[in-house]
C-alpha cells in the first residue's frame, strides 16, 4: 500500500527553477508550489549577494584606476638641485579668490630670492577651491605636496590668500615632476625660504 500523501511527494526544484516557475504565474509540471515566504527568503539572499558583486567591483576597480593616476618618474629632483636649475625664484601670494578649475592665476610677488623678475605680479595656472595642504616632509623639502601626488606629478592647488615659494624655469613652476617647486610657506622667515636663501649663498 502507498504510504499517505506519497503520491504529492516530488523532488524538491533548484531555487532558479522554482523562481521561473513562479515568476511566469504557472505551477511547475509535476512540481509544488513555492511558499511566497520561501521566495522573499531568497530573494533577500540574492540582493545581498548582488550588493557584494558591486561593491567588490567598486572597491576593484577604484583601486585600479588609483594605480593607474599614480605619478612615477626615475628621479625626483632634490631641493638644491631645483634651486641651482630654476631661473627665478619667488616669494608670492595668492590672491584670496575661489578660482574653481584650473586656470591663469594672478599672484603677487612678495620677494624675488633669486635672479631677475620686475613685474610685480606673475602668472601660475592653478586653482583655489580645492587645496590639499601644505608639505608634511621636512625641510630642505625633496618632495612635491600631496596635490602633486596623482596626475601628471605636478601640484595645482593652492591655498587661496596664502604665500607659496616659486622656482620658475622657462617662465613656468611645472619643470620637474614631483619636486618642491611651488610649496606653501609662512612668510619670508618661513625655514623653506631661508634654506634656499643660504644656498644660494653658499654657491
Amino acid at each position: 500500500m502507498m504510504p499517505p500523501n506519497e503520491g504529492n511527494r516530488h523532488p524538491p526544484l533548484a531555487s532558479a527553477e522554482r523562481l521561473g516557475c513562479l515568476f511566469i504565474g504557472l505551477a511547475c509540471p509535476a512540481q509544488r508550489r513555492v511558499p511566497v515566504a520561501e521566495l522573499f527568503r531568497w530573494s533577500k539572499a540574492m540582493r545581498a549577494t548582488f550588493r557584494v558583486v558591486i561593491v567588490s567591483s567598486f572597491i576593484f576597480g577604484a583601486c585600479a584606476l588609483s594605480s593607474a593616476l599614480a605619478c612615477s618618474v626615475p628621479h625626483v629632483a632634490t631641493a638644491a638641485e631645483i634651486t641651482a636649475a630654476a631661473d627665478v625664484i619667488l616669494l608670492v601670494r595668492v590672491p584670496d579668490v575661489t578660482i574653481t578649475n584650473i586656470s591663469s592665476i594672478e599672484m603677487i610677488v612678495v620677494e624675488v630670492v633669486k635672479g631677475e623678475f620686475k613685474s610685480k605680479t606673475v602668472i601660475v595656472h592653478g586653482q583655489t577651491v580645492r587645496y590639499d595642504g601644505p608639505n608634511d616632509g621636512t625641510v630642505p623639502y625633496g618632495f612635491v605636496r600631496p596635490g602633486g601626488l596623482h596626475g601628471d606629478c605636478y601640484a595645482s592647488d593652492y591655498k587661496a590668500g596664502g604665500q607659496f615659494l616659486l622656482f620658475l624655469r622657462g617662465g613656468d613652476v611645472h619643470w620637474s615632476p614631483l619636486a618642491a617647486t611651488n610649496e606653501e610657506v609662512s612668510g619670508p622667515k618661513d625655514p623653506w625660504v631661508v634654506w634656499v636663501r643660504d644656498r644660494l649663498k653658499a654657491r
